[in-house]
Order: C-alpha cells, then structure tokens, then sequence
C-alpha cells in the first residue's frame, strides 16, 4: 500500500484500546512509532491488505502485528486489533465473525 495517509489522526476502537493497554511499554512505544509513521509521508512500512477483509491491513510493529482500517473520507485510521503475532489473527478471526 502506498503511504498517502498523510494528516491521518489514529483512532483506537474500545477494544484495541484495552489490549494496547495490557502491552508491555516498550512495545506500546514501538506501535505508536510505527503508527505515527504510518501517517507521515517520509516512510514506506509493511502494510498488506488482510485476506477476507477488504478494508482492514495489517502494519508490522515487531512481533507484534497491528490491525487497522482507513477511512479516507474522514481522515483517520481506525486500529481495530492488536496482538503478538502468534495469536492475533486467530484471534483477530473470532473476534470479527
């Protein structure tokens, strides 16, 4: 995906909020990183489209993986999920049936 969200603001839904709460604060930092970088127009990050989905991504943030929508009529990205990369997209899965 190319990286034209700039301006973008983050939004977390209640439910991402809560998981990135319970990261530890080394990782929290790095997922606001990434996703500060996310929305800036001087990085190119690794972003794929979710298979299933056709408005959510994934960004990589280490072993952890987080799960967003664009919404470009509002200017935001909408974070969904977040989780280590083992478990998320089972879980992420079962959480959006």
């Amino acid at each position: 995906m190319k990286n034209n969200l700039y301006n973008y603001k983050i939004l977390f839904a209640a439910s991402a909020s809560r998981l990135f709460k319970k990261l530890p604060n080394n990782i929290q930092k790095d997922v606001l990183l990434k996703l500060k970088q996310l929305v800036s127009v001087e990085h190119s990050l690794d972003t794929k489209k979710l298979e299933g989905y056709p408005n959510f991504f994934r960004l990589k943030c280490g072993k952890y993986r987080v799960v967003y929508e664009p919404i470009h009529n509002k200017i935001i990205i909408y974070v969904l999920y977040l989780g280590h990369r083992r478990e998320i997209y089972k879980e992420f899965k079962n959480y959006f049936k």
